[in-house]
């Protein structure tokens, strides 16, 4: 990072914010790696100091640790038990901890220079061992259309089998990290459910979202009384929920009839121009 003489960090100025400080350094690092000179930056290193604010390093990891408890419904901490949990690090953990973040940032260095796939590594480590392996990275494991077999009763009826097939959506199996975007903007329930008829031929029999530790049920067909949100706008629902809500996205968990397994569905609030 820039630093002022005797190598403190540099406060943030009058005219603007922090975060106006970051945005501006992360555009004019788009612009180096647009224009392809991403391998004549030079990077400095930054000893971690918990207890000076003016380096900002606890802004920063407090504010990262409380999004990625966010993302896992993990309950979120203020920056002084932030600091706290900083202190108590062992000098063991912190080992691999910095090990372990210095490859990911490697990594991440790789994404910014536009290596391609290629470049990318799955990495193993032991320090008891002093070894170090480096492996190129597996494919996700894909969920294909199957036909399942199964004896209800195989100690009376062995001879007897079962057949279930399984379709999924999209029609060719998808990863845990496919989605389904329904880019139509805030649609009410009702047209939530019908646009996986019109779209994909399935029948929508429920539709939850997680918020919080708890799976909301906007609607479930054999849930009376869901049926009431069904002319209402999917925001409208969540907020009924989660008062503050104000994103553009979510992300609902649908059951589709026909034993259809789909993967993972972004809701879209608006209409993409």
């Amino acid at each position: 990072g820039e630093k002022e003489e005797g190598g403190a960090a540099a406060p943030p100025s009058e005219e603007g914010s922090v975060l106006d400080q970051v945005k501006e350094r992360m555009e004019r690092l788009q612009r180096v790696r647009e224009g392809g000179a991403l391998e004549a930056v030079q990077l400095n290193g930054e000893e971690f100091e918990k207890d000076h604010d003016e380096n900002f390093h606890m802004d920063y990891i407090s504010s990262f640790a409380n999004l990625r408890a966010r993302n896992y419904s993990i309950e979120e901490v203020d920056q002084l038990q932030a600091r706290l949990i900083a202190g108590r690090i062992i000098p063991a953990l912190a080992t691999t901890t910095s090990m372990v973040t210095g490859f990911v940032c490697c990594e991440l260095l790789k994404l910014l220079s536009k290596g391609g796939e290629a470049v990318h590594k799955d990495l193993q480590a032991n320090l008891a061992l002093s070894m170090v392996i480096q492996i190129d990275p597996e494919a996700p494991p894909l969920s294909k259309p199957r036909t399942l077999k199964r004896k209800p009763d195989p100690v009376n009826h062995p001879e007897y089998e079962e057949e279930e097939t399984i379709s999924t959506l999209p029609l060719e199996g998808f990863t845990q990290w496919d989605r389904i975007e329904v880019a139509e903007g805030d649609l009410t329930v009702q047209e939530f459910v019908d646009w996986w008829k019109v779209k994909h031929g399935v029948t929508c029999s429920a539709i939850s979202v997680q918020i919080g530790d708890a799976a909301m049920a906007f609607y479930n067909m054999y849930m009376p009384g869901t049926k009431k949100n069904l002319p209402e706008k999917m925001s409208a629902v969540y907020k009924r929920y989660d008062a503050h809500f104000s994103g553009s996205y979510f992300l609902p968990a649908c059951s589709l009839s026909n034993d259809v397994c789909v993967c993972a569905c972004v809701c879209m609030r608006e209409r993409e121009s």
